[in-house]
């Protein structure tokens, strides 16, 4: 009389209990018919039942069951043609990365194909991205097996897409130019059948952006900027940073506009303010307007609906190069 959660609890619970010490026990879509805090439980009462004797190994599609399992436990499976091949996500020098990754985007590893982003504003940027290209194509990225990954920037990233590419995943990288160490590693893994989709040479995502923004959207750009940090942080980094600030922007109670005859090389200016500044210790940009996922999304949702963007600007070039990764599904 029980419903399905229950009675399937009771059945492994049964099996579990009428096996000998050192049985191996397997089970499929561990998930089935469970709540993720029940699916959680069983998951650690079983990791305490194995620990000395035997083995329980279990399939899944489920993110609560990834979340639930460290790097060490979980593997990915692949099939091809009848060939069945498994990939252990524990490699040593991705270890963190990864484990980051099941914890938090656990979604990532039920997709078959990744865009490993180098951080959280382009994380938020594929999200408005995903929207603007429904509208082009009445599709989805998961219709074409896309989601995301957090690579972390620099090294990890380019760690992480390796690892991925090596468990049977369809990989790119979408990452920032502003480091020139950085692109003889591009190189590299392009060889190794990762695309990647990077900005104009020296420009991070910010930059880029404003650069190729029209003046209607900086301006809208600056109010998610005020919004987020405030007007007296905004006014004060662009007056700080920017010569002849006074001259270049209008400084209102609540809003800052450009005026109508703006460089691109200013523009590009207002995007190093807003990528913030190098924490050398760390080597990491602090105090940047956007580098929270809900930030770049309102970012994107106010760049895709720019109608006065060059068509054949660097940063519509590179989203419309991604896009055509994305539909050309080959899997």
């Amino acid at each position: 009389m029980r419903g399905l959660g229950s009675k399937r609890l009771l059945s492994i619970g049964m099996n579990v209990n009428a096996s000998s010490a050192g049985s191996l026990i397997l089970m499929d879509e561990i998930e089935t018919g469970l709540e993720p805090y029940r699916l959680c439980t069983l998951i650690n009462q079983l990791r305490s039942t194995f620990v000395d004797k035997g083995q329980f190994i279990f399939t899944t599609h489920s993110r609560s069951a990834i979340c639930e399992c460290s790097v060490d436990e979980l593997f990915v499976m692949n099939e091809n043609n009848g060939e069945v091949s498994w990939f252990p996500v524990s490699e040593q020098e991705t270890k963190d990365v990864v484990q980051s990754l099941i914890r938090f985007e656990p979604d990532a590893f039920l997709c078959k194909r990744i865009i490993v982003c180098e951080g959280k504003t382009e994380i938020g940027l594929l999200r408005a991205f995903e929207y603007h290209f429904y509208k082009n194509n009445q599709t989805r990225f998961a219709h074409y097996g896309v989601g995301t990954a957090l690579g972390g920037g620099g090294d990890k990233s380019f760690k992480l897409a390796r690892l991925l590419k090596k468990c049977g995943y369809d990989v790119c990288v979408l990452m920032d130019s502003d480091k020139s160490e950085e692109e003889q590693d591009k190189h590299e893994i392009e060889s190794e059948g990762v695309r990647v989709f990077s900005w104009e040479n020296g420009n991070a995502i910010e930059e880029q952006i404003f650069k190729d923004a029209s003046n209607e959207c900086v301006d809208k750009l600056l109010s998610i900027a005020i919004e987020n940090k405030g007007i007296d942080s905004v006014k004060n980094r662009l007056g700080n940073e920017i010569v002849n600030a006074d001259s270049i922007f209008t400084f209102g109670d609540d809003s800052i506009t450009v005026s109508s005859e703006v460089d691109p090389t200013i523009l590009k200016s207002i995007g190093k303010v807003a990528k913030g500044k190098i924490n050398q210790k760390k080597g990491i940009f602090e105090s940047g307007w956007y580098k929270r996922i809900d930030y770049g999304q309102a970012v994107g949702n106010v760049v895709f609906e720019d109608n006065n963007m060059k068509t054949d600007c660097y940063f519509l070039r590179v989203m419309n190069d991604l896009e055509k990764w994305v539909l050309d599904d080959e899997s």
